[in-house]
């Protein structure tokens, strides 16, 4: 079926976005970190926004592995 090979792709860009910005997060902390005098209010809220993104992509997914169940008629 074409249409499941299309989500199952969709999906995996979905992962590696939401992989991205788990990376994304995690660089921020690391240069927060490292810099030792950045503004902790600047890093939560840049991670806040982060979550918010990832969380995003994640309900996407969700979305997708619901549509892909329903094409394969299970």
């Amino acid at each position: 079926m074409p249409s499941t090979r299309r989500i199952e792709l969709e999906l995996q860009v979905l992962e590696a976005k939401r992989q991205s910005f788990e990376s994304l997060m995690s660089r921020a902390e690391t240069e927060h970190n490292i810099g030792g005098s950045g503004d902790s209010d600047s890093l939560e809220l840049q991670i806040k926004c982060l979550t918010s993104e990832r969380d995003k992509v994640a309900v996407t997914i969700a979305e997708k592995n619901l549509e892909l169940f329903e094409l394969q008629g299970a």
